[in-house]
């Protein structure tokens, strides 16, 4: 039995079941060993699997003294050390002796960018470093630098952030077809992405609520459930800053999501007794709170994306009712970018939604008119340089909403319940505490018959 668990553990690991990191991971370039003042760093989500996508992020900064990143001449080790007299050091391996001879032609005094691949100083972070005299060991290739924190920001000019998308790459995977033929196994096809999931309150083994009737009006007269309220989907990020360090000034700002989402809203209400006169309640409340995973460059970026999820509904009635309805809205391919330097700017498409009506079931003997609304709210805290340069948080929020009226006397037989029902939705953005609409979507007619 152990060994059986032992090996289906390393298939579901071979077949990348295993979710992946959403961190950045710093990517090792090939450039020469030369300094310039533009500091450049690639990091990046890929794993192992060509096949999936991935997030890459590339940061540049300016800065007014020469500057060398050594991720990017492809250094295999950064060693940081404190000697017995508290002075600091950082020596770091080179290439061949063609880099030492490069490196020799440096000025005396050089910015140097660490990234949190190494741990320097008790720290797995971004930092920044004045070196100077550098002792060049050409037999082992190494050189050491005598070094001192940067005056931060001082040094540094402007910065220049790009986040974009990666598609895969599709490759047939030969070893799972032969696996499925020596075994006799059919191996479920597992799709596993690096893009920001937009699941809320979703089960994925039953398609539905992983948290239904949830209590939104509860008094004497009126209880309304929101029964199966969920969303599902996933989205890719794009991210473009730019600005001035010192006096902080942004020159560009814009962040993009594209993907697909459907929201479902299924709500049961009950006015348990009768009622001797027209009675309304409301309700406005969040229902769930989801921290996604923070897109980290340690020291250089936190990008903290948050789902919510708040529910709102209006109900009002004048008798016995037992009530359920719903609807639900897809948008299979959507993408918003919005630009929040200043007043925001919006770019949209694909949010025509593709709208479904669940059908009601009703037994009242007067009538029901209730609105209820869910809006998904996805947020990014975003902090460049500790915060230091940038500190906002700004995002997408998508509002469905379901309009439902029950009454008796407007059908043939008099005793029949006419219903209606309409779902709408809008889009907005919304930096720190202002909102910004982008697109209202048009009413949509469910259903208009008699039961």
């Amino acid at each position: 039995m152990i060994k059986f668990i032992l090996n289906s553990l390393l298939l579901l690991f071979f077949f990348g079941i295993v979710a992946a990191s959403k961190d950045f991971d710093v990517v090792m370039g090939n450039k020469k060993f030369k300094t310039t003042n533009l500091l450049s760093a690639v990091y990046s989500q890929q794993v192992g699997d060509p096949s999936e996508g991935y997030h890459k992020a590339k940061f540049n900064l300016k800065t007014n003294l020469p500057s060398f990143n050594p991720d990017q001449s492809g250094v295999e080790s950064v060693i940081c050390k404190t000697e017995a007299n508290g002075k600091r050091k950082i020596a770091f391996s080179l290439k061949d002796k063609k880099a030492a001879e490069d490196v020799k032609k440096w000025p005396e005094r050089i910015m140097l960018l660490i990234s949190h691949k190494w741990e320097c100083f008790g720290k797995r972070s971004t930092q920044f470093f004045k070196a100077t005299d550098r002792v060049i060991d050409e037999s082992k290739l190494v050189t050491t630098f005598a070094i001192m924190r940067c005056d931060f920001p001082h040094n540094l000019e402007d910065y220049d952030i790009n986040i974009n998308w990666v598609e895969g790459k599709q490759t047939n995977n030969n070893t799972r077809r032969s696996l499925e033929e020596r075994f006799g196994i059919s191996f479920p096809t597992i799709n596993i992405s690096n893009k920001i999931g937009l699941n809320i309150l979703f089960d994925s083994a039953s398609d539905k609520s992983s948290k239904p009737d949830i209590s939104l009006i509860n008094n004497k007269n009126i209880k309304l459930l929101c029964a199966n309220c969920f969303t599902k989907g996933e989205a890719a990020l794009a991210l473009r800053i730019r600005g001035k360090i010192f006096p902080p000034k942004l020159k560009e700002a814009s962040i993009t999501l594209s993907g697909n989402l459907l929201v479902n809203l299924d709500f049961s209400l009950e006015a348990p007794k009768e009622i001797s006169h027209e009675e309304k309640a409301s309700i406005n409340s969040p229902i769930a709170s989801i921290k996604i995973g923070a897109f980290n460059i340690p020291g250089l970026l936190e990008l903290g994306p948050e789902i919510d999820l708040v529910a709102a509904a209006d109900a009002l009635a004048d008798a016995r009712a037992a009530l359920k309805f719903g609807g639900n809205f897809s948008l299979p391919n959507f993408s918003a970018k919005a630009s929040f330097k200043g007043l925001p700017n919006f770019e949209q498409s694909g949010f025509n939604p593709i709208v479904n009506a669940h059908i009601p079931s009703a037994s009242a003997k007067a009538f029901v008119i209730i609105t209820a609304t869910l809006k998904s709210q996805l947020a990014f805290g975003i902090k460049i340089l500790e915060g230091r340069i940038l500190n906002k948080k700004v995002g997408f929020e998508l509002v469905g909403t379901l309009e439902d009226s029950f009454r008796l006397g407007s059908c043939k037989r008099k005793a029949h319940l006419h219903v209606k029902s309409s779902l709408g939705g809008n889009i907005g953005f919304f930096v720190n505490d202002k909102d910004f609409p982008i697109l209202k979507f048009p009413t949509q007619s469910l259903i208009d018959k008699c039961l």
